[in-house]
């Protein structure tokens, strides 16, 4: 064999053998650019009368944290001139602690905000001394003066009735033979959410009571 058919067979091998590694390397590269695949495993939506049930007894749990943050304030204690004003900060913290529930929608959200904007544009015209406020001597969503017709039944409550139709879903669940709410949700996202609570007096001294 020629010394220049040996130089030949010599660089054709430190090609491939460079060539391979520039391969290897590109490879490798490639690879390294790639995230990691992440395999992920939502919870299954709920249905709406496990929402119902789920937000109800979530929201009496939060009850003694709801009772120290009221939504309209005075002026110093001690002050009887000052009239009631909403307390917008209390009121933002409430829906923000809504909001985290997961389970309501911006709808309901938004109604509770135009309730107390409502009030407030109220106490402008007609200056409050003495409380409660005109119209808002219940909780904005249980609405129930008497509390403890939900709480002292609460880890009774059932499923009365399940009704979809128009794209909503109405689900009124019993509290006792005095009171049921009925629930209204909509779909957001394949996940339905709570547009509206409303109780439902079914004795009517209990109903004159609300009145």
């Amino acid at each position: 064999m020629s010394k220049y058919n040996l130089v030949i067979i010599i660089l054709a091998f430190l090609h491939s053998v460079s060539y391979g590694s520039v391969l290897k390397n590109e490879k490798s590269f490639e690879h390294s650019r790639k995230l990691p695949s992440i395999v992920i495993k939502p919870n299954p939506p709920e249905r709406p009368a496990a929402t119902c049930i789920k937000f109800l007894r979530w929201y009496v749990s939060e009850n003694a944290w709801l009772e120290k943050n009221h939504f309209f304030k005075m002026g110093l204690p001690g002050d009887t001139t000052t009239p009631y004003v909403v307390n917008y900060e209390n009121l933002k913290l409430y829906k923000i602690k809504l909001k985290r529930n997961g389970r309501v929608s911006d709808k309901l959200l938004d109604n509770i905000q135009m309730r107390y904007d409502s009030a407030a544009n109220y106490l402008k015209v007609n200056p409050q001394i003495d409380g409660p406020v005109f119209g808002f001597d219940t909780d904005p969503l249980i609405q129930l003066q008497e509390e403890d017709m939900l709480t002292n039944y609460i880890k009774k409550i059932r499923v009365g009735s399940v009704r979809k139709e128009y794209g909503n879903c109405y689900v009124r669940i019993t509290v006792s033979k005095d009171l049921s709410y009925i629930f209204v949700l909509s779909k957001y996202k394949n996940v339905w959410l709570i547009d509206s609570i409303s109780p439902r007096f079914e004795h009517p001294f209990k109903a004159k009571l609300q009145n």
